[in-house]
Formats: structure tokens, sequence, C-alpha cells
């Protein structure tokens, strides 16, 4: 973990978290108006010779004064699924592609927030070469499927033409939503993305590197990656050694032990420096450097730093709010190497991103860590050190809440809460409306086997390309109990 120089250390793990925030987000539940819409959707996929097919199923969970689960389908009766035919990389692509078209259909059809059960918006990915489709047809069947009407189906259809034409992109369909669904944030509306397994992730790990390396060079990309990675350690041991002091010596003697400990080699900051470094003067640009911190974390993820961060000082139920950063950069890194097909008809790179520039994110812990303070006070009773106490003690991982800023604020803090609320009941410390969304959202086996058929079908070319199922059915009514 690096600290930046400073402050050190302490500066950035106790910048971690912000009591303030998690106060007005916990005092917020009552701020929380109007309908809501969660939103998740599965898939399988079906492979024959010759013939490849899956099936997408969209669930959407309305929340306000009722409970309701809403799949789409052909009028107010049949089956509620869409069904392609096309590989593994086509049902990744428009899998994501009916989600965030979703939120946009909700917040359309007079939803005040839209929240999907997984990242916000992940672009890049989806604008390689593997996700590029020759005809129209797929991504019209996703964005009626989702619910889209059919004007602006055809708006974001064309605006996902490859350059010079030749067919379609998945990713440009996600960035022209993503660009209709910040302009809905920005006029009040609440968009989010919660993530579930944040186990791998190293959005926050990354932010933490970019913001010490910025600091250490004043935010230009001159400077020599040895005096850059030796600046870097000093921060991280000088703040070291002022936790110390903070808790009167305790944490060299008790809380550190094994995977615990914090950095002490020098070594480790070089190389990370030079990488940082490299890319900056690359592209000439410290942001670019973000794409190459997470070569450089072995063994360094978020949840590693925040409950890290939690042992050592202590917590909130939120992380401070941080811009996602990495997410567009990455965009238009993709777009830069595409530049001939999917940039050079529309303009800047950097332009073509601007959606994601709104995009923020706070980590939400849905239990409290113990720290080390709490724990060394029963370290005498078991024979064993605080750091030793910690390895034992099991935890549900931090929940990852992204979101488009937006000018009603109150309006996102009470979709905070809510989220910390609807999690605190579940046994998997996740929350509720997602985990309904999850399971209704799920591919049977009768389901599937549609998929089985139009590859089939494909195979021998008896059937059309694909299904596309119109329309909204109610599958499940249930007294909400937050309501009247």
């Amino acid at each position: 973990m690096l600290g930046v120089e400073d402050v050190g250390l302490l500066g950035v793990v106790v910048g971690l978290f912000d009591g303030g925030f998690s106060r007005r987000v916990l005092g917020s539940l009552g701020s929380l108006g109007g309908v809501g819409v969660f939103v998740d959707a599965g898939s399988v996929g079906a492979s024959v010779a010759g013939g490849d097919a899956f099936v997408v199923k969209l669930a959407h969970v309305v929340v306000g004064g009722s409970f309701d689960v809403l799949h789409p389908v052909e009028g107010s009766s049949g089956v509620p699924y869409l069904v392609v035919g096309g590989g593994e990389s086509l049902r990744r692509g428009l899998t994501y592609l009916v989600e965030v078209a979703s939120l946009l259909s909700a917040l359309d059809g007079g939803a005040s927030y839209a929240v999907r059960h997984g990242p916000l918006v992940q672009a890049s990915y989806y604008l390689r070469r593997g996700y590029d489709v020759q005809d129209d047809t797929p991504l019209r069947a996703a964005l009626g499927y989702a619910g889209l009407d059919p004007g602006l189906v055809g708006e974001v259809v064309y605006e996902s033409r490859l350059c010079g034409g030749g067919g379609y992109n998945v990713g440009l369909a996600i960035l022209s939503v993503a660009e209709r669904l910040a302009s809905r944030a920005s006029r009040g509306a609440v968009v989010a993305g919660v993530v579930e397994d944040t186990s791998r992730s190293r959005l926050l790990a990354v932010d933490v590197v970019w913001e010490a390396a910025r600091d250490a060079m004043g935010g230009g990309v001159e400077g020599d990656y040895l005096d850059l990675g030796g600046r870097l350690f000093d921060a991280a041991r000088r703040g070291y050694r002022e936790l110390e002091e903070l808790h009167g010596g305790l944490l060299s003697e008790e809380c550190f032990c094994g995977d615990l400990e914090p950095p002490t080699s020098a070594a480790g900051y070089d190389s990370l420096a030079q990488a940082v470094l490299a890319a900056a003067r690359r592209e000439g640009r410290l942001e670019a450097a973000l794409l190459e911190i997470p070569r450089h974390l072995a063994g360094v993820g978020d949840v590693d730093l925040i409950y890290w961060a939690s042992y050592t000082v202590g917590s909130t139920e939120y992380t401070r709010p941080r811009k996602r950063l990495g997410a567009r950069e990455a965009v238009v890194e993709e777009l830069k190497s595409r530049r001939a097909e999917l940039a050079s008809c529309r303009g800047d790179p950097e332009d073509l991103a601007r959606p994601l520039d709104s995009v923020g994110y706070t980590y939400m812990l849905p239990e409290r860590p113990p720290t080390c303070r709490g724990l060394s006070g029963l370290a005498g009773a078991t024979g064993l050190r605080a750091c030793e106490l910690a390895r034992l003690v099991k935890l549900p991982p931090p929940v990852r809440v992204e979101y488009m800023e937006t000018p009603s604020e109150a309006e996102l803090l009470g979709l905070l809460a809510y989220l910390h609320a609807s999690a605190e009941l579940t046994l998997y410390k996740y929350p509720a409306p997602l985990l309904v969304a999850d399971r209704y959202s799920r591919v049977t086996r009768a389901e599937a086997a549609a998929a089985e058929r139009l590859a089939e079908a494909i195979a021998s070319r008896r059937l059309p390309f694909y299904t596309w199922l119109r329309g909204w059915a109610r599958r499940l009514e249930l007294a909400w109990p937050h309501g009247d």
C-alpha cells in the first residue's frame, strides 16, 4: 500500500474512509422516493455442428410501495427470454447490452432510480474485434428486448456502426446507451451498478497508487523512476511510523504478522515507479499510467486494502467516494487502438469516452471489520497475537456501488442507505432486490432448450436468426415490507 508524499501512509489509510459521508448516507433512508428498478440478465449458450445460439433472460425487480418481478414477453403471455443465433462472444456482449439498455428503458418508463447487478459501465472489453457483428439484427433484437422504443433503438444502432461500413460493434452500442444514461443522471435520475464479488478487484488499489504517484511527481510526467520509487517508499515507511506513534507502539508489537505486514521493501516501489513513469511519458500524461499499475500490484487488491485500513485505524460503513478513472482510460486506449474502425468517423476518443467522466464508486461494508486495538484486548485470553486472531475472523467482502453522479444527492444517498439496509437483512449481506433479480433472471433447463433448437435450426437453415419477444408481464407480486 502506498502513501502520498506530504501526508504519508497514514493520510491514505485514514482517507479511505469518510465518517461524514457514512453518517449522511445512513441518515438518508427516508429520502429515497419514487419507483426503483433493479436489473439482472442471465444467459446460456448452445452449440451444435454448424450452428450456435443462446438465450438471454432479463428480470426487473420493481420497488416502490409494492414489490414486483417483471420479465419482457410477447403480449401478456409467452416466454420471458430472447433467443439469438451466435457464439460465445456475442452472448456475453448482448447480455451486457441488454442489462445497461434496460436501465435506460426503466428510467424512460418513469423510474426515479435504476440499478444493475454488476459494474455500471464496462465498455472497453466490448470494443474489441471479437464483438463486431456484420448485421444489425442482433443489436436491434437486444435493444428491443430491453424495452427501448423503436426510434431509440434505431439511434443506438446507427451510433454503433463501424467507420467505413462493414458492420457494427457491441461496445459502441454500450457507449451510446451510457451517453444517454449520463444525460438522465444529469437531470436527477439515479443510475447505479452493484458489484457483488470484489475479491479480485483492484480499482481502489490502482487509484491509491495513482494518487501517490501524482502527488510525488507534482502532477507532471517528468522525473527519474528511482527518485519516484524512493519517494513513494519513504512516504509509506514514514506513514507506518506515524501509525505506530498513533497507537503507542502497539502496531509493531501485536498487530502485524505475515500477510498483514505493511510494505517493507523498496524494490517493489522501484519497479512500480518505473512502469508508471514509462506509461506516463509514452502518452504524455500521467493518467495513462493507470493501465500499467495493475500488472505491478501482485497480491494486492481492493479487499486487502480496505480491510488493512480498517484493521489499522478503524472504518465506517463506506469508503470515501472516488471517480472511476481506470474505466475511462481503458475505453480511450481501446478506441485509439482501433481508431480507423471505431473513432475516425466520430471524433476524438477522449470525447467518445466522456460519458464515463461522471462514474464514481464507493465500497459498502455490510459488517465492520474488527480493529487491531479491539483484537489486542482479546489476545491475552487466547494466547494469540492480534494479527493471528484477525485471520480467524470471517467477513463478507465489501460491495462496490458504482453510480453516475447526479444533482440529486439526496436521492443517491437514499439509494445507498437502502442498499445497506437491505443487505443487512440477507444471509449473503448483499442487497435483497438484486438477489431476487439474480434468481429470476436465471435461464432454466427448459428455456435453455430453446437455444439448442435454434442452433440446430441455424445449422440446417430452417429458422430465422433470432426471436424477438416484446412486452412486459408480471411474474411475482409480494407485499413490500417498507411500503404503506
